[in-house]
């Protein structure tokens, strides 16, 4: 894991999912020749570790932590968040891509990336870097209806949901997820319809 996908994960709200100071192989390394009993090195999620990983679509996590099921529910728990977030990552732009991409000045990238809601949604790293999500550009600028489809999902209060919502294909939308819908030219309305139904939910 590179030193920019693990501060993506941190600006996520995930970084409860990172191993401290060891690699991903060892942390995550569990051999099923391993007897089902208690790891007293093992320490129990807190209330705020359990949140975070429920936000990120995690079940199970009543299992004792210290057992060998629990550890495994932790392990591929967040195995599966830090895969979504690393692929975020990884189709994030910088702000002198947007700023190249979209024509404009890098300062305006900013001030659109600022508002509330925003017009761009934009990630702030631990050093004040701003990155932005992929899916919300083309190969042609920024895909359509975009400012409008972020004030209809402020309410989403997570990017990792919001990102999900937007890369899933679903069959209200006769197979497509929302972005591959709105490039391919279609109203927003159906769109806004789900995503206005996913703050209700």
């Amino acid at each position: 894991m590179t030193d920019f996908e693990a501060r993506v994960i941190r600006a996520l709200g995930f970084g409860a999912c990172l191993p401290a100071g060891k690699g991903l192989d060892d942390h995550f390394h569990l051999t099923k020749s391993i007897p089902n009993k208690i790891w007293p090195s093992a320490e129990p999620l807190s209330v705020s570790e359990k949140a975070v990983l429920e936000q990120g679509g995690a079940r199970g996590l009543e299992a004792s932590p210290t057992s060998l099921e629990g550890l495994k529910n932790r392990t591929k728990i967040s195995l599966q968040v830090i895969s979504e977030c690393r692929s975020i990552a990884a189709q994030s732009l910088t702000l002198k891509e947007v700023s190249r991409l979209l024509h404009a000045p890098e300062d305006m990238v900013i001030i659109e990336s600022n508002r509330t809601p925003p017009s761009l949604l934009a990630l702030t790293l631990e050093d004040s870097t701003p990155v932005f999500f992929g899916w919300q550009f083309s190969d042609s600028g920024r895909l359509p209806h975009l400012a409008e489809l972020l004030v209809s999902a402020e309410a989403i209060d997570r990017p990792l949901t919001l990102t999900r919502f937007m890369l899933t294909p679903t069959a209200d939308l006769d197979g497509h997820s929302p972005r591959e819908w709105l490039l391919s030219g279609y109203e927003l309305g159906p769109v806004k319809t789900l995503s206005m139904f996913m703050t209700q939910t």
